[in-house]
């Protein structure tokens, strides 16, 4: 354990990005809880065997790579790559959805995402002096290089942005908390509000025909009645 909080230190000397490191150094010790990760040969036998993805064996073997730099321990790089799956993609309907249903910095955070495609962890980083909202630009740093992008934004979310409260250097946290658990902890408070939000969404109820007839056409499926009115789920 002590040879990896070493390596961490060492990545951070070398410039390596507080969250390259932070996910690293944790990456690695949850390997070493099953195999010994000085064993160059054990590790490779484990990821071998194991039912990781490429892409998860592909990273590892990255962090393992740099970590023997380190140790200037000799192995041979296994040869992963991972596989390009296209990811899933929500309508425009839904993505308009989940924005209006999120409250608060919450909601706020999703619809900068959703309105400039930017990163979470850029957007966690934008800084209320790089808000120029009389223009409706925000300006972030990009999450893997130095260069800065200036970004265009609706009056809406200049409205949003407008009503959070500012509580220091950052938009959306105090700067209180370090960067990567502070995110974290916004991310579970986002989550808590998507699966609230996924259950009132996934059902309706229809007072009369016209409104059951609507149902039925934007992907819902009758399920039964209850006291007099028709209740709906949406289709799977």
């Amino acid at each position: 354990m002590n040879d990896i909080i070493g390596y961490g230190l060492w990545m951070r000397k070398e410039g390596y990005r507080e969250s390259t490191c932070y996910f690293s150094v944790r990456a690695l010790k949850r390997l070493d809880r099953q195999v010994s990760i000085l064993e160059p040969e054990a590790v490779k036998r484990l990821l071998a065997n194991s039912e990781w993805s490429e892409g998860g064996k592909e990273r590892i073997a990255e962090d393992l790579d740099r970590f023997y730099r380190y140790k200037s321990i000799n192995w041979e790089r296994p040869r992963y790559e991972a596989v390009d799956i296209l990811p899933h993609i929500p309508t425009s309907t839904t993505v308009q959805e989940l924005v209006s249903g999120l409250s608060g910095p919450v909601g706020t955070f999703a619809m900068l995402l959703s309105e400039t495609g930017c990163r979470p962890c850029e957007a966690w980083l934008a800084e209320w002096t790089h808000a120029e909202l009389d223009r409706n630009v925000i300006i972030v740093r990009a999450g893997k290089k130095p260069r800065s992008r200036e970004l265009r934004i609706s009056n809406q979310l200049v409205g949003r942005l407008n009503r959070l409260p500012r509580l220091g250097r950052y938009i959306f946290h105090d700067g209180s908390k370090d960067p990567i658990k502070g995110l974290k902890d916004f991310t579970r408070a986002y989550q808590r509000q998507r699966n609230k939000l996924a259950v009132r969404l996934a059902s309706k109820v229809a007072k009369t025909v016209k409104e059951a007839r609507e149902l039925v056409e934007s992907g819902f499926d009758y399920v039964c009645d209850i006291e007099g009115y028709k209740v709906f789920r949406k289709r799977k």
